[in-house]
């Protein structure tokens, strides 16, 4: 039920709706407003202010603060908010005095995520504070925060019951730093830690711990080999799985590791290198687990060509987002048979595809009627009046062209 403010301007009635009322119907009242509107009610008088502060009100409110929030809004809802269900920072350089103001007043919170903020040097102290005040905290989210030194790593296996974690930015890890966190953070079912390096026998630890509950797994496969891959056969809820800098996987774990994922509708591999030749990448596309993908990132994928394309194109017709960039052997036939076959296509990223002109875009306003943003940056060789006729056909289109 949505509601807004009411302003009485009798001050005789004013006073006495602010007299006369129970602190149990003006908390049944108030549950109605969002935090916004609650904010303004706590101006009205000292009594109004203590019951919008209740903290049952407010458990159920998440709000978000971006680059566009203004510092006044910020500090009078962190004023009067006494607890969250979620609160999301994003592209702020102030988020370590957001999150000092936060944790003077609010006393719950549920799930923080942290986006493109530098935490500096005060960081550990930060998130310090967060498991000492929040330690029922079940998603923690500290995404391009900057370096992340290695004693967080030692403060989070005290949030036990952290239901998703992600963290980027951060050092190598071992064995010594994974295996606590996995022994007591056993309700885990989504874990990003894709800026960590870590070994086999790290991630190795991972998935048998927690492998049979996982949703999600990001992971930074720099000095990953098979001897992972071939153990995905372990996660068999898993839904989204990216993997970035797949330099070490081979054949076997690309098809019997990968290729076990049932369940998955979310793929993302970037990196594969020149160790894989056409015939085993086919194979790998024509897969049945590829059938319900909807999102699918082969960014950077060496020897990903037309022929692939076409296996893509036939297997995965469910798919909304596909990201192809950096892949120089896609051309214009390739593309045609992805628009053609992939009809529910909302999102498709060509960025530093070099060998196509852009015929292919004819296409789109025909087969893609769900597009809403389509990404060739750098595509050097596409052709001006192809981006300006599709254009004019989708004007509502959301094309990023950079040359």
């Amino acid at each position: 039920m949505a509601a807004s403010v009411v302003y009485i301007k009798s001050v005789g009635k004013a006073q006495m709706a602010s007299t006369s009322l129970p602190d149990e119907i003006l908390l049944k009242i108030f549950s109605y407003f969002g935090p916004d509107d609650l904010c303004n009610i706590s101006k009205v008088c000292i009594r109004w202010r203590k019951v919008a502060q209740d903290v049952q009100l407010w458990k159920k409110h998440s709000y978000s603060f971006d680059v566009f929030s203004y510092p006044k809004t910020i500090n009078e809802v962190l004023t009067v908010a006494t607890a969250l269900d979620s609160l999301i920072i994003s592209s702020r350089s102030d988020a370590p005095r957001i999150l000092r103001t936060l944790f003077r007043k609010c006393g719950y919170l549920r799930k923080l995520r942290v986006m493109n903020c530098r935490l500096g040097e005060g960081v550990t102290g930060l998130v310090e504070k967060i498991v000492d005040l929040y330690p029922n905290l079940q998603v923690l989210s500290l995404e391009e925060c900057g370096p992340l030194p290695l004693d967080i790593f030692k403060l989070i296996p005290r949030l036990t019951e952290l239901r998703e974690l992600k963290l980027t930015s951060t050092q190598e890890l071992h064995e010594d730093i994974i295996c606590p966190l996995v022994d007591r953070c056993q309700k885990l079912k989504k874990l990003c830690l894709l800026g960590v390096k870590m070994d086999d026998a790290s991630v190795l630890y991972i998935i048998t711990k927690l492998g049979r509950q996982l949703l999600t797994l990001m992971l930074n496969g720099a000095l990953l080999t098979d001897v992972v891959y071939l153990h995905f056969h372990n996660c068999p809820r898993l839904q989204e799985l990216e993997v970035t800098s797949c330099t070490r996987m081979r054949d076997r774990g690309l098809l019997e590791g990968i290729g076990s994922l049932q369940e998955l509708t979310s793929l993302k591999l970037s990196s594969l290198t020149l160790h894989f030749p056409t015939t085993t990448l086919i194979e790998f596309y024509h897969q049945s687990f590829m059938s319900p993908l909807v999102l699918l990132n082969l960014s950077g994928s060496s020897y990903l060509n037309d022929e692939c394309l076409n296996e893509i194109a036939e297997r995965c017709k469910h798919l909304k987002d596909l990201t192809l960039c950096l892949n120089d052997d896609v051309t214009d036939a390739g593309m045609r048979s992805v628009i053609t076959h992939c009809n529910q296509l909302r999102v498709l990223n060509l960025a530093f595809l070099s060998s196509i002109t852009g015929g292919f875009l004819r296409l789109v306003p025909s087969h893609l009627p769900h597009l809403r943003r389509l990404v060739l940056r750098m595509c050097d060789n596409v052709h001006v009046r192809h981006i300006q006729n599709l254009q004019a056909a989708l004007p509502g289109l959301n094309i990023k062209r950079i040359v």
